[in-house]
């Protein structure tokens, strides 16, 4: 698994938390929060200075994995626009 990526269900009982807040709607505060974050993350952008190389490369991502099966997401190229995600299930397309 790579360093850059933390995986939050490392404990059935952070899973089954992480499984009910995912599947409850945020509420009007938690929504205003959220929006004021963003705001102030959108701000403290336009103030820095544009940097030539990927920002992912300190870029820690926080996922749930919902079940078993899944994979961790993977960072597998440092000029990647984001990270490669891949199924725990094999699946077959006819066209």
């Amino acid at each position: 698994m790579d360093s850059d990526v933390v995986d939050l269900t490392s404990s059935e009982e952070n899973t089954n938390k992480l499984r009910q807040l995912l599947s409850t709607p945020p509420t009007p505060l938690l929504k205003r929060k959220q929006q004021q974050q963003q705001q102030e993350e959108e701000q403290q952008h336009q103030q820095q200075p544009q940097q030539s190389t990927s920002s992912l490369a300190n870029t820690k991502l926080k996922y749930v994995r919902l079940s078993e099966d899944g994979y961790p997401p993977t960072h597998c190229s440092p000029f990647a626009a984001g990270f490669d995600l891949r199924s725990g299930q094999t699946v077959v397309f006819e066209l």
